[in-house]
C-alpha cells in the first residue's frame, strides 16, 4: 500500500513571514540612532506671586547623543507666550533678554542648565497662577530632538 502525502507549505514559505519581521525589525532599528537622545531632569517652576504675570520654569537638559542639539521653543498651556530668556547681571542691574543661540546649543554629552539667574523658560502673562506642589506641562522643541514634553513640579526653591 502506497501512502500518497498531501503536499504541506515547504520549509522556505514556512520561514518567508519570519525572515520578513526579521528584516522589518532590523530596519526599524537602523533607523533609530542614538542622535536626537535629549533628556529634561528636575523640571520646575516656583509659585507665582500675587498678582504676577510672569513665571518661570527650569531643569536640567542632558544630550546623550553624538551631535549638537539646540532649545528653540517652548510651550504650556498656562502661559499665553514662552521664550527661552537669559538672566544678565549689567552694572549691578539684572535683566532678561532672550537667549543667544549659543546660549541654548547643548554639545554631545553636556548638560544645559536651565536655573534661576541664568537660562530660563520664561513664561508670559500665566493664564493662571502656578500653586505650590502643582504639576504642569511644559513641551520642550529641539531643533534636532523635536519636541519633548515633561511635567513640571511647583515648588519653593
Amino acid at each position: 500500500m502506497t501512502t500518497n502525502r498531501i503536499p504541506g507549505p515547504s520549509r522556505a514559505s514556512r520561514l518567508r513571514p519570519l525572515i520578513l519581521v526579521f528584516v522589518i525589525v532590523t530596519l526599524a532599528a537602523g533607523c533609530s540612532s542614538s542622535d536626537g537622545e535629549i533628556s529634561i531632569n528636575d523640571p520646575w517652576a516656583r509659585p507665582t506671586a500675587p498678582g504676577a504675570e510672569n513665571a518661570a520654569f527650569y531643569a536640567q537638559v542632558q544630550n546623550q547623543s553624538g551631535v549638537d542639539d539646540e532649545l528653540i521653543g517652548a510651550s504650556s498651556d498656562r502661559c499665553t507666550m514662552t521664550q527661552i530668556h537669559n538672566t544678565e547681571m549689567n552694572d549691578g542691574v539684572m535683566s532678561m533678554a532672550p537667549a543667544e543661540r549659543a546660549d541654548v546649543t547643548v554639545g554631545p554629552s553636556e548638560t544645559l542648565k536651565l536655573e534661576p539667574g541664568g537660562l530660563h523658560v520664561m513664561c508670559m502673562r500665566v493664564t493662571e497662577p502656578l500653586a505650590e506642589g502643582e504639576e504642569i506641562e511644559l513641551d520642550l522643541e529641539f531643533r534636532e530632538s523635536g519636541t519633548i514634553s515633561v511635567t513640571a513640579v511647583v515648588e519653593q526653591r
